[in-house]
Parts: structure tokens; C-alpha cells; sequence
């Protein structure tokens, strides 16, 4: 399954625990994202940014860190592995590697997340 995401979507890179996030994830049609992370709901306070790759593939994503800086930075080469519920113009509903389900909202602004 190959897609083109090219707009802003409320994301949460890591999969790995559920609660509340504040993040803007820009998925480029070359395979690339850029995850902001932010301090608070406000989003007016970057607390870091971590560059990744993305991949869809019998019914999965799959990012994989390629850099990551900031107040917390996210370990290079981190895998993620997603199963894709629903994917359509404006969200995505996928099951994280925690078992939480999550729906992302295409969205031009930050939005808190509860995951």
C-alpha cells in the first residue's frame, strides 16, 4: 500500500506508552517526517525536533529515527511499527506497538493528543 502524505497530521512518533502529547508531524511524499514536539497544549515552546523515514506496507507503518534534537532527543534508529486501522483524507487510526489505539486529525495546527 503506497501513500502520499503530504500535509501537516497530529502525530505521536513513539508507540511505546499511552498519554497526552503535543506534536506536529509533517509526513513528505519522499518517505520523510518531521516530528515537533512541544512542551505544552500551548505548542508555543518547542522542546524538540526528531527527523524520520516512513513506510507503509501490508497494512503497517513503519518509521525509523534518523535524527533527533532537542530538550529530549529521541535515540537514532528507533523502530515503530504501526497496524493501520483507517486511513482516509482527514485521519488516521492505527493500533501502536503498545496496543493503544490513536487517531491522528490532519490538522495545519498544534493539537494535544491523548494517546
Amino acid at each position: 500500500m503506497a501513500l502520499k502524505l503530504k500535509f501537516r497530521i497530529v502525530a505521536f512518533l513513539l508507540s511505546v506508552i499511552c498519554y497526552l502529547l503535543s506534536v506536529i508531524s509533517i509526513y513528505r511524499s519522499d518517505g520523510t517526517i518531521e516530528h515537533i514536539q512541544y512542551t505544552s497544549g500551548k505548542c508555543n515552546s518547542i522542546d524538540s525536533v526528531t527527523l524520520s523515514s516512513w513506510l507503509i506496507k501490508d497494512g503497517q507503518l513503519t518509521i525509523t529515527v534518523t535524527a533527533s534534537n532537542g530538550q529530549n532527543p529521541l535515540p537514532t534508529d528507533i523502530i515503530v511499527t504501526d497496524k493501520i486501522v483507517t486511513i482516509g483524507d482527514k485521519s488516521f487510526v492505527f493500533i501502536s506497538s503498545a496496543g493503544c489505539k490513536v487517531r491522528r486529525m490532519r490538522s495545519n495546527t498544534c493539537l494535544l493528543t491523548v494517546i
